[in-house]
């Protein structure tokens, strides 16, 4: 599986979609917290608060990037190759899993880099925030994988992944309702279900939004971890017997 997740990583530093992605997540960035658009928000809410907002863009480009390299891949031959080849379906799916985190955390570096460079100056409890974003970034793309390898179809993935999205999206905003509306342990377990969703999650680290929205860091990672197991276990049932085309 090694040599299956580096020539996927080498096909990622050869596509102009990943390899712009994460330019433009260190030039956006260094702009927005350098301030050289002269935004009039940033006097409000400063470089750290625009910054950690600028990362609902890693989201919405996992959901357009994931699904799109995967059945690209199943359109050009490459799985069937690999399948010829002697490899099985398992270790197709974790290899291309794996190499969605890699460039997942390569464009989070960039995106982070930018920022620091630009002028944001993180403290202890933004870098943790940033962190969470990034495991609950790796379970949103868990879940996409899962749609790419059970989906062959392109429009049909793309039309799901976005469908995905706007369900993370429009959960967020009933959620804070149903939190600001709740009290005691009702709004505690609004505030869990809330942060299943990866919009959710970075919602709650962007500085917009009520404490009470947060069950808690280790609880945010924990359902983030337990998204992904989850997601690979469905992903992986019965990948055995399918033939990956």
């Amino acid at each position: 599986m090694t040599n299956l997740y580096k020539s996927n990583m080498r096909r990622f530093f050869k596509n102009i979609v990943f390899v712009g992605g994460c330019i433009l997540a260190f030039l956006i960035t260094l702009c927005i917290s350098s301030n050289i658009f002269n935004i009039a928000i940033y006097q409000l809410f400063g470089a750290e608060t625009m910054v950690l907002f600028l990362g609902i863009a890693m989201i919405i480009f996992a959901t357009i990037f994931v699904p799109l390299f995967t059945n690209g891949e199943y359109r050009d031959g490459v799985i069937r190759n690999k399948i010829v080849a002697g490899f099985s379906n398992s270790e197709i799916y974790f290899s291309h899993l794996f190499a969605h985190m890699t460039g997942a955390m390569i464009m989070f570096l960039c995106y982070l880099a930018g920022g620091i460079l630009g002028g944001a100056r993180f403290n202890g409890t933004e870098l943790l925030g940033l962190t969470i974003f990034l495991f609950a970034l790796w379970a949103y793309i868990s879940v996409l994988m899962l749609i790419s390898f059970r989906i062959q179809n392109v429009i049909a993935v793309v039309i799901l992944a976005f469908a995905i999205l706007n369900i993370n999206w429009y959960f967020m905003l009933m959620g804070n309702a149903f939190m600001m509306l709740s009290r005691g342990a009702t709004r505690f377990f609004f505030s869990v279900l809330y942060n299943v969703f990866v919009v959710g999650q970075w919602f709650t680290h962007t500085g917009f939004c009520d404490e009470y929205a947060n069950p808690g860091n280790g609880i945010q990672i924990l359902l983030s971890l337990a998204i992904m197991a989850l997601m690979v276990l469905v992903a992986n049932l019965g990948l055995k017997k399918r033939q990956l085309k």
